[in-house]
C-alpha cells in the first residue's frame, strides 16, 4: 500500500518543528514500489528538464537486486568478521542464553523426564542488562537518507551496516528504511520513506545502491518523487520521518584508510547506543 499523508508536521526531538505543510507518502513494500513503476510504463524517454532517461530506473532496479557482483563475496565475508570483532571489543553486545533448570517449561530434556528428574525442563535467565526495545514494528528501525553524499564507499558502508544488523539482529528483528526528500512549496512536495528489509538475516551486499550508488539520488530517487509522485521541488530532508533507532545520512567511520579495526569501532560503538542507551538524569 502506498500512503499519503498530507499537511504533515515534522518535529524534531526536542519538539522544534523542521517540516511543516508537506507530504509523507509510506510505501509499506519495497515490491511495491517496483510494482507502481511499472504500472505508470516508465519507458526510454528523455526527461525535458534535466536529460533523464526514465528507462534507467530500470537498470537501479537490477543494481538494487543484485548488488555489486564482484564485491558482494567479500562484503558478506568482511561483514562477519566485523562484527565478530565488535563482539571482542565490547562483550556485553553478545546475547549470551543461560539457562536453568526448571520443573515446567517449554524446552525440556527427554533423558531427564524419562530419569525421572524433578526438574527437567529449562528456563532462560533474564539478562543482567535487558536491551533496548526497537522503535520499529516489533525490530530495530534504520533510516538511511540517500539525500546526502556519504563519506565511505558502497563497499565499506555496506560492510559497516551488515555489521551492524548483524549484532542488532541477535536481539531482534531489523528493519532498513530508505529516505528521500524533495521538499518545496508544492502541495506535494515531501518525504518518501519505503522499506527494503524486514528480519534477522540480511545480505549486506544488497545496500551497495543505496550507500553510495552515484544514481541513487538523481536518477532513482528524481524519478520515483518527481515522475511517479509529481513532487517538482528539490530541497533535502534533515531529519527521520518516523521514529527509528539508527538515523544515517553520512558515515564518518574513523581514518581515511577505515581498516577492519575503524568499522569495527564505529560499529561496536552505534549498537551499544542503540542496545543500552545512556540513561537521561534529571537534576
Amino acid at each position: 500500500m502506498i500512503k499519503r499523508i498530507p499537511e504533515s508536521i515534522l518535529r524534531t526531538e526536542n519538539g522544534n518543528v523542521v517540516y511543516n505543510n508537506f507530504t509523507l507518502i509510506i510505501v509499506d513494500n519495497f515490491v511495491e514500489l517496483e510494482a507502481a513503476c511499472k504500472a505508470a510504463k516508465f519507458k526510454n524517454k528523455s526527461d525535458s528538464e534535466y536529460g533523464v532517461q526514465w528507462g534507467e530506473i530500470w537498470d537501479c532496479f537490477n543494481s538494487i537486486h543484485k548488488g555489486n557482483s564482484d564485491k558482494n563475496k567479500d562484503i558478506v565475508t568482511t561483514a562477519k568478521k566485523v562484527a565478530n570483532m565488535v563482539l571482542e571489543i565490547e562483550p556485553e553486545l553478545e546475547q549470551r542464553k543461560i539457562w536453568t533448570s526448571a520443573e515446567i517449561s517449554d524446552v525440556w530434556c527427554a533423558g531427564a523426564i524419562a530419569e525421572d528428574h524433578p526438574e527437567p525442563c529449562f528456563l532462560r535467565k533474564k539478562a543482567v542488562k535487558e536491551p533496548a526495545q526497537g522503535k520499529g514494528e516489533g525490530a530495530y528501525r534504520i533510516i538511511i537518507n540517500t539525500d546526502h553524499t556519504w563519506h565511505v564507499s558502497p563497499q565499506q558502508g555496506a560492510i559497516t551496516m551488515g555489521a551492524i544488523i548483524l549484532v542488532l539482529a541477535q536481539y531482534s528483528p531489523v528493519e532498513i528504511w530508505i529516505q528521500q526528500g524533495w521538499m518545496g512549496r508544492s502541495p506535494m512536495d515531501g518525504i518518501t520513506l519505503f522499506p527494503i528489509h524486514r528480519g534477522h538475516i540480511y545480505n549486506p551486499s544488497n545496500l551497495w545502491f543505496w550507500l553510495g550508488d552515484n544514481r541513487k539520488d538523481f536518477v532513482f530517487s528524481y524519478l520515483i518523487n518527481h515522475r511517479l509522485f509529481n513532487r517538482t521541488s528539490s530541497g533535502v530532508s534533515t531529519i527521520p520521518a518516523l521514529p527509528c533507532d539508527l538515523y544515517l545520512s553520512s558515515m564518518q567511520v574513523g581514518s581515511s584508510k577505515f581498516s577492519k579495526e575503524d568499522l569495527a569501532t564505529y560499529v561496536a560503538k552505534t549498537c551499544k547506543n542503540i542496545l543500552f542507551p545512556a540513561k537521561s538524569h534529571d537534576f
